[in-house]
């Protein structure tokens, strides 16, 4: 295990809007970090309740430790505003943090061995990201499931491939770190980009490594204000289907925007990895270019490619849905 203090260095990144509720517990809980060598650089995305009072409160207890940008007013939305946040970041490793989320007292240190672990077998010039499993919590820090990747029923090793994850995100954003050419890579975040953490895992898929650690690092808190949802009974599903099915159509649309951005940005310049043949690297550049009409021969080549995902039924009605969406 790394030391305690040591040399090197992390950004952690905390975009904040309307998190007055909870936002005390967070920083909290990053100051408790075993892990010592960081800074916390934050941006407000315009809210309106006390989280700025807050902010400016831990700012003035611990001014060697936070950064607050100035205030401009301008809402982004977390994905653009996370995405400033990694253009100012300076140091050789960022991490992203949730203004509702609590960390465990390791969350840093053995993030950053698994990050180290792989630059030693790597090199630091290659995209790398490590993500961990998180606990599944309520609003008052009860536990619901002690793997948020358990309870979604996801295998993480499976679902980062990067022919699977252009089409989920199954990585939790905020439990990630990155290395500085990830962060390189990555900015400016496009406006097509569905969420920073999604487009970041994507470039390190395809030109890089991902990293997993099983434990959990956080608590991650589910309420009825969270950004990003987690699997809903089957029940509600069914009794909300249009409304559902609705936001279904729209999110892919928004997915094949997303592939549409990576393609237009790095090409097809996939790295072949293990398990990943010139054959399947040629299917998945065929879906990344979206602009391209799928022939029937093609729409079938790619419906056997993806027989073997991690979430295979869901995965098919997807890949119909963009065969629509292209026409």
């Amino acid at each position: 295990m790394i030391p305690l203090s040591s040399t090197h260095k992390i950004d952690i990144l905390l975009s904040t809007y309307n998190g007055g509720r909870y936002l005390r517990e967070l920083l909290d809980s990053v100051l408790c970090q075993s892990f010592t060598n960081w800074r916390l650089l934050v941006r407000d995305d315009g809210s309106q309740d006390e989280t700025l009072k807050i902010l400016d409160e831990y700012l003035h207890k611990h001014p060697d430790r936070i950064s607050l940008l100035p205030n401009d007013a301008k809402r982004l939305g977390p994905s653009q505003s996370f995405g400033k946040l990694m253009e100012l970041s300076r140091s050789p490793y960022v991490m992203f943090c949730d203004q509702d989320d609590v960390w465990l007292k390791e969350k840093i240190s053995v993030t950053l061995d698994k990050m180290l672990e792989l630059e030693k077998q790597y090199g630091p010039d290659l995209p790398m990201l490590v993500h961990t499993d998180s606990s599944l919590v309520d609003k008052d820090l009860n536990l619901i499931a002690r793997s948020t990747h358990g309870f979604m029923r996801i295998n993480p090793h499976l679902a980062t491939h990067f022919r699977n994850l252009i089409l989920h995100n199954v990585i939790i954003g905020n439990t990630v770190l990155l290395n500085k050419r990830l962060v390189q890579l990555s900015i400016p975040i496009p406006s097509d980009a569905i969420m920073h953490d999604w487009w970041a895992g994507i470039i390190a898929a395809a030109l890089g490594r991902i990293g997993y650690v099983a434990d959990p690092t956080i608590l991650y808190r589910k309420h009825e204000h969270n950004t990003c949802g987690l699997r809903q009974r089957v029940g509600e599903y069914l009794f909300n289907m249009p409304k559902y099915l609705k936001k279904y159509y729209m999110l892919q649309e928004r997915v094949v925007g997303q592939m549409k951005a990576f393609y237009e940005r790095f090409g097809i310049s996939l790295v072949p990895k293990e398990g990943l043949t010139d054959k399947e690297i040629l299917l998945v550049s065929n879906l990344i270019q979206p602009d391209q009409a799928l022939s029937r021969k093609r729409k079938v080549s790619l419906l056997k490619y993806y027989k073997d995902c991690p979430y295979p039924l869901r995965t098919i009605l997807d890949l119909f849905v963009f065969y629509k969406i292209y026409k």
